[in-house]
Formats: structure tokens, C-alpha cells, sequence
């Protein structure tokens, strides 16, 4: 009866020191001051704990949104000349877009507004010709067709008549012209414009990204809840019953401690805090833990390892191996507790 006695309350006392602290029972957070940060960055730099008014705190979450600098409007120009002025040449040869690139920023720009300056190329000097149609004129008139004529201001010499009969009459039995038709032909000597070049300035403009984009981060620490600390009351009263309860006790603290000395809990966080979901056996040599068989969802993915602070005094620093399905992360145990986020 007494093994009985005995064996149960080892049981029992061992379940209770197990189970002990699987919810906290204090949620208080803090959000620590916004941090700016590339994620490639940030994310291996996390402060785990922090101390706040000799409080301490764990980091339970952080939340991101982007920063305003991950894109901006940015003006870009390009310049050349060429053989047209006309909108279609212009784009024709520049583009609708433009591709931008700096050491930080890329993406594509559009085409705003373009800037036109006229080129002159010189004058050179150009024989014009000018050819004026007559008719009905009679033989008086051919003969004094003048020799000269100004046109636009410019004076042009007579170089050729070309002529035949216009109308005739039959004279005994013979055509007779009456009057004559014909071009005049006229040339001068004038000074012409070369053919202009156009000097294009084209002006783009448009919003590019970040290429490794910056985000405003927010951390949320939890308040670090203490262990409750179990106390075993002896009672006096009966002088039997509790000769067997403290040998008991004393049984169960024994095998508690050679236990304890090499095990770990591992707890995950949920809405209520920390929970209890495995105990395991951690050494240098067995250091690996496997929660691929957890299969409770957790929306942090945060978790937390808590050994004996004897266990951590002989194994600071010692790795550990966290597999969970197909993924595997390594931290190490620089204090009693610690936590972090699988995924």
C-alpha cells in the first residue's frame, strides 16, 4: 500500500512540476519604437528581450509595412540632334519610356514634354527658274517680250522664248499666224537656306522602386513571466500520514532533479500566451529537436526553449537544432530561456 501511496505521488508531482507555467497569466505588451531597416538586415538583428522601467520584456511579434522612400518620382533627360522637328520623329527616335536606373532605385519612366531648338546649317547660292505661260500675243508682242522681270523681289533675266501660232488666217489659200502662244523662261541666281538640323531635349518622368525596399517595422515584447515557485508544506498534525508524504516528496524531488538536470520544455506561443507542448533530453551530443509532430497552428511561429539554469551553466553556447516538417533552424543557448521564430 505504501508503494502505492509513494508511486502516485511521484506521478502527480511530477505532472504538476511538467505542466507548471504552460499559460501566462499576464498578456501586458509594449511596442518598441518603430525601426527602419532592409529586411535582409533587420531580420537576423531582432532584439530578443529588452528591460523597460526593470521590467523585462521577450519579443512576441512584429508587424511591417512600407516605407514611403521605397519608391519616389524621379526626372530623367536625354538629348540629341536630328532631321525633323515633327512629334512623330521625336519619339520615333527617343521613345515613349525610358528605362532608369541608379544604385538604388529602378524602373521605367514615361516621356513628359520635349524642348526644341532650331540649328541653321548656312546658305548656299542656286540657279531658279521660272517659266511663264502666254497666248493670243501678237507678232508686236513677241517681239518686246521684256528681258527682264523681278519676282518676289528677286530680278530674273529672260534665258528662252518657246513659241508657236496661236490663232491663224488663210490668206490666198496660206495660214497666216494672227497671234502666238508660248513660255518665257526666266533665271537668277539666289541665295537658299541649307536644310535645318533640330536640337531635341526630351524630358522623362515617373515613379521608380527601391530595389531592396526599406519597411517600418514595430516590435511587440511580452512581459517575461516568472516560474511560480512550488513550496512543500509539512504538516504536523498527523504523525503517520505525512512521515509516508514526505518520503514521498522527497522521492519525487529526487527523481525531478536527475530529470530535470538534462531536460528542456519547449513552449509555443499562442493568444494566451506561452503553452507547454514538449519535454525533451538536450546534451552536446543529442541536440536536436523535432516538433515535426506539433501540428497546432500558431500564428507567430514563435517558440521558446527553458532548461535548468545548472544545465545552462555547463552548456552555455551549445547548439541546438530545431526541425520542424522541412525546416530546420539553428540557435543557441546563451541564457536559461530563449526564444525565437521558426519559419
Amino acid at each position: 500500500m505504501k508503494g502505492i501511496i509513494k508511486s502516485g505521488l511521484v506521478t502527480g508531482l511530477l505532472a504538476m512540476c511538467l505542466m507548471s507555467n504552460v499559460y501566462a497569466t499576464d498578456n501586458k505588451t509594449i511596442n518598441k519604437t518603430i525601426l527602419k531597416s532592409e529586411e535582409s538586415s533587420f531580420l537576423t538583428s531582432i532584439e530578443q528581450e529588452m528591460e523597460e522601467n526593470e521590467t523585462k520584456y521577450k519579443l512576441s511579434n512584429y508587424f511591417k509595412e512600407d516605407d514611403t522612400e521605397n519608391s519616389k518620382i524621379v526626372t530623367a533627360y536625354k538629348k540629341d540632334v536630328i532631321k525633323s522637328n515633327t512629334k512623330e520623329s521625336i519619339i520615333s527616335h527617343f521613345g515613349d519610356n525610358l528605362n532608369y536606373e541608379d544604385e538604388e532605385y529602378s524602373g521605367v519612366i514615361a516621356l513628359k514634354d520635349y524642348d526644341i531648338k532650331t540649328i541653321s546649317n548656312g546658305k548656299y547660292e542656286a540657279i531658279d527658274e521660272k517659266k511663264i505661260n502666254f497666248n493670243k500675243y501678237s507678232k508686236n508682242d513677241l517681239d518686246n517680250i521684256e528681258k527682264e522681270k523681278v519676282i518676289g523681289g528677286v530680278t530674273y533675266s529672260l534665258i528662252n522664248v518657246n513659241w508657236k501660232n496661236d490663232e491663224t488666217e488663210n490668206i490666198d489659200g496660206q495660214e497666216v499666224p494672227i497671234t502666238y502662244k508660248g513660255t518665257m523662261i526666266y533665271q537668277a541666281v539666289v541665295t537658299r537656306n541649307n536644310p535645318y538640323s533640330y536640337e531635341i531635349t526630351v524630358t522623362y518622368e515617373g515613379s521608380v522602386e527601391r530595389k531592396d525596399p526599406i519597411y517600418l517595422y514595430t516590435l511587440e515584447y511580452e512581459k517575461i513571466q516568472e516560474e511560480p515557485i512550488i513550496e512543500i508544506i509539512e504538516e504536523t498534525k498527523d504523525y503517520t500520514v505525512p512521515t509516508i508524504i514526505i518520503s514521498g516528496l522527497g522521492i519525487a524531488l529526487v527523481v525531478v532533479y536527475c530529470i530535470g538536470k538534462t531536460t528542456a520544455r519547449v513552449y509555443v506561443k499562442t493568444d494566451n500566451g506561452f503553452k507547454l507542448i514538449r519535454v525533451v533530453r538536450l546534451s552536446k551530443k543529442h541536440n536536436t529537436i523535432n516538433l515535426s509532430n506539433y501540428k497546432h497552428k500558431t500564428v507567430t511561429n514563435m517558440f521558446a526553449i527553458k532548461t535548468t539554469n545548472g544545465f545552462y551553466n555547463k552548456n552555455q553556447n551549445i547548439l541546438i537544432k530545431i526541425k520542424k516538417d522541412k525546416i530546420t533552424k539553428n540557435v543557441y543557448l546563451n541564457s536559461a530561456y530563449i526564444d525565437f521564430i521558426l519559419g
